[in-house]
């Protein structure tokens, strides 16, 4: 500290009561003491060499007077710590080479990088996205580096004000189905660019998506999450269940080469969560879940969730298909249906799955000259910012959803994008109450409605083995009476 600032770290120490002005007066006389001689002490060192104060309370002084530790990391002030995540610690900073901008760092554990060929292909990834991502819907990264002293790995991005999605699921409950669509859109955007690098993200959950007091989404630590392969980071920390395994991809799961869709197959686990208000499969333990991922099949959300569309369900379903070959191939095949529904068309996802959402009927219509949506509007309705305050009223949903008499009670139409000429459109019509499903699907708990879905075929052995059963017992009752019968004449 220059004298400037050592007076007033004096004055803050005396306000504190830490240092009485008669002891702060003793250390002055000393420094001046020592300056002939040709000796230079800074206030906090002759304080402690006075026995005024342990170095450790001094030190912890310093960094309450300068507002955060800037011994941790070198050029960063460290306010407060934020959190903790299966990779390592999260805090909120100050660059204090960069006109002092607020930053979160994150710190990654010191094991993550013992491997040096992986802790080499970390900072390569990092090092590209930083130099190589710029969206709007991505949260900028600035520097990633290793301390030496500390042996630790860095990642300093952007910080945000707002929340990540699994706070606001546990604050306000589920999302109406225009905010998880619009969410879902921003995200795809975000994949979208990731996707002209080849980069991958490999943890997409609701931890790592930020919704910002505007309202917007972003996509958390792209640059991260990728080339850790060799540790368990997915798993376990400390011996708990983290939260990866619930959104991971069934060929993440089996250990395969993964690409975008996987990370498609993760975002549709991350939506399910928060318009559901739970995960899609849960478990006791890691392996668990990760086999339901693999094996169980997927219980469709408007089965849990009676007042969204079939049309969102359907866009769900296929994110979310086992074999990555029938999902959406690119985040810009899953951003083009989303805008379909949004405008009113029928996605793709609804055409493929539309068997199982009931009878769908196709009827045309005179082309209606007033009738609007294209795909260039919701692209421009969509970069509107709204407040953070009105993105959460749209979260807060009435309990009487839950109700069967909520369920859809009329028919739900969609335009089908089929590019006549003529003066007609065309529709299909869905009726739900046509398809067969359990009516008290939203009275059970998750774990009920996961036996009721996956006991369907082994009901159905069941039942014909047990009619089997019954037609072999008969035959052998009327040959049993048949025989006495016989044996009785005789």
């Amino acid at each position: 500290m220059n004298p400037e600032a050592e007076k007033e770290f004096a004055k803050f120490l005396v306000k504190k009561k830490a240092l009485s002005l008669q002891n702060y007066k003793a250390c002055l006389e000393a420094q001046h003491g020592l300056k002939k001689w040709g000796i230079v002490k800074t206030l906090d060192k002759v304080i402690v060499e006075k026995n005024f104060l342990t170095e450790k309370q001094i030190g912890d002084l310093v960094k309450e007077y300068k507002g955060g530790d800037e011994d941790l990391l070198p050029g960063y002030r460290i306010i407060k710590k934020l959190g903790e995540g299966a990779m390592g610690e999260v805090y909120s900073a100050i660059d204090l080479n960069n006109n002092d901008r607020s930053v979160a760092i994150k710190i990654l554990y010191p094991h993550l990088g013992k491997n040096k060929a992986t802790a080499k292909r970390f900072l390569q990834e990092a090092r590209l996205c930083i130099e190589k991502l710029n969206h709007r819907h991505i949260v900028k990264g600035y520097e990633v580096g290793y301390e030496a002293e500390r042996d630790f790995f860095f990642y300093v991005m952007e910080l945000l004000e707002g929340s990540n999605l699994r706070s606001v699921l546990q604050e306000k409950g589920v999302f109406s189905e225009p905010l998880a669509l619009k969410i879902l859109l921003q995200m795809s955007y975000a994949l979208e660019h990731a996707y002209q690098f080849n980069l991958i993200h490999r943890d997409i959950k609701p931890d790592n998506i930020m919704l910002t007091k505007f309202g917007d989404a972003k996509l958390c630590d792209l640059g991260l999450a990728r080339d850790w392969e060799d540790q368990d980071l997915s798993l376990t920390k400390t011996g708990t269940v983290m939260g990866t395994p619930f959104y991971i991809s069934p060929e993440a799961a089996d250990g395969l080469k993964l690409d975008n869709r996987s990370d498609i197959y993760s975002l549709g686990a991350t939506i399910y969560h928060t318009v559901v208000g739970h995960v899609p499969f849960d478990g006791p333990n890691a392996g668990i879940v990760l086999n339901r991922h693999r094996n169980d099949p997927l219980i469709p959300p408007i089965e849990l969730r009676l007042d969204i569309s079939v049309g969102f369900s359907a866009i769900i379903e296929m994110m979310m298909a086992k074999s990555p070959k029938d999902r959406y191939q690119t985040p810009m095949q899953l951003s083009e249906d989303i805008k379909k529904l949004q405008n009113g068309y029928a996605p793709e996802a609804l055409l493929k799955l539309k068997e199982s959402y009931g009878i769908v009927e196709t009827i045309r219509k005179p082309k209606d000259p007033k009738a609007s949506g294209t795909m260039e509007a919701i692209l421009a309705s969509d970069t509107e910012e709204f407040g953070y305050s009105k993105a959460i009223e749209t979260v807060k949903v009435k309990e009487e959803l839950f109700s069967v008499a909520k369920s859809h009670d009329k028919v739900e139409e969609y335009r089908l994008d089929d590019q006549d000429p003529s003066n007609f459109d065309s529709f299909i019509h869905i009726n739900p109450y046509k398809k067969q499903k359990p009516i008290l699907a939203p009275f059970f708990t998750s774990a009920e409605q996961r036996i009721l879905a996956t006991t369907k075929a082994k009901s159905k052995l069941l039942a014909i083995g047990a009619a089997m059963a019954c037609v072999i017992l008969i035959l052998l009752l009327a040959v049993i009476f048949l025989v006495l019968k016989i044996m009785k004449i005789l």
